[in-house]
């Protein structure tokens, strides 16, 4: 297992960004951009499920 952290240093900035805090569990890491590509694609896959509950209403119990 590794934890990665990932901070923003942007010096022009005067907002403060927290850390981002990754795992990895696996036999052998791979670079930090292939990594920081499959965090990026959660976002997609977070979105298709929000609409699978909202529009399709698979939340709601099932009635017979």
């Amino acid at each position: 297992m590794h934890l990665i952290q990932v901070e923003r240093l942007d010096e022009l900035c005067e907002r403060k960004f927290k850390p981002l805090w990754l795992i990895w569990v696996g036999l052998e890491m791979p670079e930090l951009s292939q990594i920081w590509r499959q965090y990026l694609r959660r976002f997609v896959i977070d979105h298709w499920y929000r609409f699978i509950k909202q529009r399709l209403h698979w939340t709601l119990p099932e009635c017979h």
